[in-house]
């Protein structure tokens, strides 16, 4: 008999990060783990919703005390610790972002967001590099960028479920098409929210019209 039996009703269940998810749906205790980026080597490994449902963008914070960085202000990182993640594609995305701009800081790697953060928050390292999903209001966004579909992630075995769920989306799309991006401004407003560059501050404080 297989692993995957249908459960009267669903159960959330709380994981430290994405790598603790990944090993969990290996070893059949989770059905699916969202949101999930797809990459080369999770497809020949996994399976995938076939819609996706929001996009994951990646995102450069920092401390809202530091006044003196601004919003995709590259030419003025270097020489930052920037903490990032250890095989986490935001760390790829971030890397390809420093290298178009020539930005040459100090990447301080970290095998958890948890301690990431913890070393933000006592200035150990001078901004982090993590998901816009991530995003708290009391960090200051330093850019936003390479937005990837992101989706469900199930066992290849799941294939009952992957079926459902494939269909469910499909559905919810041909009915409500908005949903989606209702959703995401309901619980992510940051993606309604605009920031503002050194020169446009420059800018406005000049008080011209």
């Amino acid at each position: 008999s297989s692993k995957y039996t249908r459960r009267n009703q669903a159960e959330f269940v709380k994981i430290a990060d994405f790598k603790e998810g990944i090993e969990r749906i290996r070893n059949g205790e989770l059905d699916l783990l969202a949101p999930a980026t797809m990459t080369d080597a999770r497809k020949e490994e996994f399976a995938f919703s076939e819609l996706h449902f929001g996009m994951e963008h990646t995102i450069l914070v920092t401390m809202p005390d530091r006044e003196d960085l601004f919003y995709q202000d590259y030419e003025n990182y270097n020489g930052l610790k920037i903490g990032v993640i250890n095989d986490y594609p935001m760390t790829d995305f971030f890397i390809e972002k420093m290298t178009l701009h020539g930005t040459d800081a100090e990447l301080v790697y970290f095998e958890n967001l948890q301690e990431c953060e913890a070393e933000l928050q006592n200035g150990s390292i001078d901004a982090m590099v993590a998901s816009i999903l991530r995003y708290k209001e009391e960090y200051k966004l330093l850019d936003s960028f390479s937005p990837q579909p992101i989706y469900f992630l199930t066992h290849k075995d799941n294939t009952a479920l992957l079926s459902e769920l494939n269909k469910a989306m499909a559905q919810i799309q041909e009915t409500y098409p908005t949903m989606l991006d209702e959703l995401l401004y309901m619980y992510y407003p940051i993606y309604e929210q605009h920031f503002l560059t050194r020169e446009e501050i420059e800018y406005i404080e000049q008080e011209k019209v």
